[in-house]
């Protein structure tokens, strides 16, 4: 499916939602670009993001590990008194096994995301948010990828998918949807050999960082480089 047949199907999804008296929130309405400064002798980093509900975005645990400070973004944003970048983000859930955090972002909106499971053959398309902005791509296979957890040395198992097309720099965290609309997955890499091919995380990672609970606040300790207070949801097997 190319990419103008598949916006025809969100267009048709939108319609059908709004005939049923619910208005959707379009993937490309939940992107945001992440940029953050750098804690200490860290490096700047740039990042997408998903606003998966009002005030809270997902995006990438290694794009904000070892941040200052993070910045949001993005035409989605939509408050009284904030313009639509550079809207400060406090990283709420950090989880070093699936390389996914969750952020409180003041002026963010959207319909709570739907999330859904893709398999091999799967035309998803990307949400945006990154430099690659909203290609699609086919899902080559689920993966069980095993890979050293953010600013880690502990050896883990991270499920998602290989998708064939090669993402660049700065889509990490940006979303992958179906056909439905549904986020099916968050880019998180590539691998280093392969010229059309990238990794995301599927929704059993995402659904647990979802759910985490939303009660503690990294911050900055320059001396050390790195967060000091944390939030990191232990790895289970599902």
């Amino acid at each position: 499916m190319n990419r103008s047949r598949l916006a025809l199907v969100l267009a048709s999804i939108a319609l059908l939602a709004l005939a049923c008296g619910e208005e959707p929130t379009p993937p490309e309405a939940r992107a945001v670009t992440l940029e953050t400064t750098a804690c200490g002798h860290a490096s700047r980093t740039s990042g997408a993001g998903v606003i998966v509900e009002d005030g809270w975005v997902l995006a990438s645990a290694h794009v904000v590990a070892g941040a200052g400070s993070v910045e949001v973004t993005g035409s989605a944003l939509s408050a009284k008194d904030v313009s639509a970048k550079d809207v400060p983000a406090e990283i709420v859930v950090f989880d070093a096994a699936s390389d996914l955090a969750l952020l409180r972002v003041d002026g963010v909106t959207a319909k709570p995301v739907t999330l859904g499971d893709a398999g091999a053959g799967d035309i998803v398309y990307f949400g945006g948010g990154g430099p690659s902005g909203a290609p699609t791509a086919s899902i080559t296979r689920p993966v069980e990828v095993r890979i050293e957890g953010v600013r880690s040395t502990e050896r883990i198992r991270r499920r998602g998918y290989e998708i064939d097309r090669r993402v660049e720099l700065g889509d990490s965290g940006g979303g992958l949807f179906d056909e439905q609309g549904r986020l099916v997955g968050s880019i998180f890499g590539r691998p280093l050999d392969e010229l059309d091919s990238s990794f995301a995380v599927r929704r059993i990672e995402i659904e647990r960082v979802l759910t985490a609970e939303r009660d503690s606040i990294w911050e900055c300790d320059p001396t050390g480089h790195r967060v000091i207070e944390q939030v990191i949801i232990e790895a289970t097997s599902k």
